[in-house]
């Protein structure tokens, strides 16, 4: 009988159902799309560290919204478009107009590589926005195929358990949208599979594993900074495979503190800024001071919104 690896498997499947994903999905309709796109196409200008200033974005990429960005509150409202006049209009990067600073500005420009390229290439040939548009979801989609590939070929335990879990409708419908959770996801996937494989398999730990789990751990808070905090799963890795105690915390401290001084230079950049946010959201730095506060609407949130997060964890689809 032929035995598929797990991995394969994984290959297989999110290709087809990633890329069904990508292109049945209304254009931008995934979470907070819009605006993703837009940090992308400042990414692709060159601006990897904010600016006071507004951003600049071409007006073709307003009017392909407003042409294609549906309204879904009622059935008879939800009609394909089909005006495919929409894919030929041109990108036009010399007729811009500002456009005001928003959440997804606060991010940092690693999630946002691999759309800037393609709309980079686009503004070459000037092309089409919304062609644009489905070309960085599936770029965000592959870089997340080709992380999680190798993070399922390296874990030695619970293969298929990771096998679902990157394979649900709402882990792939995230990984096919243009957004910084995208290849966060991965990035966090492949890192946890890193320590399962470091505490679970017979090696010794050599200076190269330390190496690669400097490296993720850099790229997660590259990515979303609360997430390097899995960087602590280093402490399942059993202290009979390091030669001392010292040894141990030594490489904890050379994989962790690079990732924390990326965090508080990047707060320090953001420091005098007005960005856009939410008046219910508090800061990182209210999370600590308050935390007991915190932690009580934690809970309630998780209370008062469980049915919704229960959906969601499977799939509840749309911006």
């Amino acid at each position: 009988m032929l035995i598929y690896r797990v991995e394969v498997i994984f290959l297989v499947f999110a290709l087809f159902f990633g890329s069904v994903s990508a292109l049945i999905n209304p254009p931008f309709m995934a979470s907070d799309e819009t605006w993703h796109f837009f940090k992308a196409y400042d990414v692709s200008q060159g601006h990897l560290t904010p600016e006071k200033e507004n951003i600049d974005v071409p007006k073709s990429f307003d009017n392909i919204i407003k042409l294609t960005l549906w309204n879904v509150t009622s059935a008879e409202n939800y009609l394909i478009n089909k005006d495919y006049s929409q894919f030929n209009m041109e990108l036009n990067v010399n007729d811009t107009q500002v456009l005001e600073k928003n959440n997804a500005y606060s991010y940092m420009p690693l999630p946002y590589l691999g759309a800037a390229l393609v709309i980079k290439m686009g503004q070459i040939f000037n092309g089409s926005p919304l062609v644009l548009m489905y070309f960085c979801r599936l770029i965000n989609l592959l870089i997340y195929i080709i992380i999680v590939y190798y993070a399922i070929k390296i874990v030695p335990i619970g293969k298929y358990v990771f096998l679902l879990i990157v394979l649900m409708p709402m882990t792939l419908y995230t990984a096919s949208s243009i957004s910084a959770d995208s290849l966060n996801l991965a990035l966090c996937f492949f890192t946890i599979c890193l320590f399962l494989k470091l505490a679970f398999n017979n090696d010794k730990i050599y200076k190269k594993d330390i190496l690669l789990i400097f490296i993720f751990l850099s790229g997660l808070s590259l990515s979303k900074q609360l997430y390097v905090l899995l960087g602590m799963l280093f402490f399942i890795i059993p202290k009979s495979k390091f030669e001392n105690l010292r040894v141990r915390l030594g490489y904890f401290i050379f994989t962790l503190l690079p990732s924390g001084l990326i965090l508080v230079l990047w707060n320090h950049l953001f420091k005098n800024f007005d960005v856009i946010t939410s008046s219910t959201t508090l800061s990182g730095s209210s999370h600590i001071v308050n935390f007991l506060s915190f932690f009580n609407m934690f809970l309630n949130t998780i209370v008062v919104f469980f049915d919704r997060y229960l959906i969601s964890f499977v799939g509840y689809f749309g911006g």
